[in-house]
């Protein structure tokens, strides 16, 4: 092989070096430009999720608020709506006994002398559509007194049951007296 000839096989061999370097070139620019697009789209992916997972997060944070807020009002409520019955029961119990005949309170000895049946048609007077499925459980203070009008002792009566259920506390013919606060 003459120098010419070695020269020129050079040269073609180069030539292949060279167009195989342009080709890897361009498959790595292909490759890279294709990573790219992939990149882009998984992050605008990754970025759609991020908003869906942070709106459904709002919502269900602003729900659970919601629900929250309505639990502590009827926990607040509840107590709230029970005693004020209550308490509104005992005021209107109070109230029909000392708007009784003069017969049935004698006021020079503050002694309520109730008999069953009064007793009786006062609770069921008081039983109207508010109260009458409100289960209460009242304590009442009782004073004994004894015909001479002086108190012996007091007597605690714990009344289960809605109003309608209330009947009278004591024994037949005992005369008694609301404990005084």
């Amino acid at each position: 092989m003459t120098r010419h000839q070695h020269w020129i096989a050079t040269q073609a061999v180069h030539a292949k070096l060279n167009q195989f370097e342009a080709m890897l070139k361009d498959t790595n620019v292909r490759y890279e430009e294709r990573a790219q697009v992939q990149r882009i789209d998984l992050n605008n992916q990754v970025q759609e999720l991020n908003e869906k997972i942070e709106t459904q997060g709002n919502d269900l944070k602003a729900t659970l608020a919601m629900q929250g807020h309505e639990l502590l009002h009827l926990r607040i409520m509840i107590p709230i709506k029970t005693h004020a019955t209550i308490m509104w029961m005992l005021k209107c119990f109070n109230n029909k006994l000392k708007k009784r005949s003069k017969h049935d309170f004698d006021l020079s000895k503050n002694v309520y002398a109730l008999k069953k049946n009064a007793f009786n048609k006062n609770i069921s007077m008081l039983n109207s559509k508010r109260n009458n499925n409100v289960f209460v459980m009242i304590k009442i203070s009782f004073m004994h007194v004894s015909k001479k009008g002086s108190a012996k002792r007091k007597t605690h009566v714990i009344i289960k049951g809605n109003l309608a259920h209330l009947k009278w506390p004591m024994l037949k013919g005992t005369t008694i007296m609301p404990n005084k606060k």
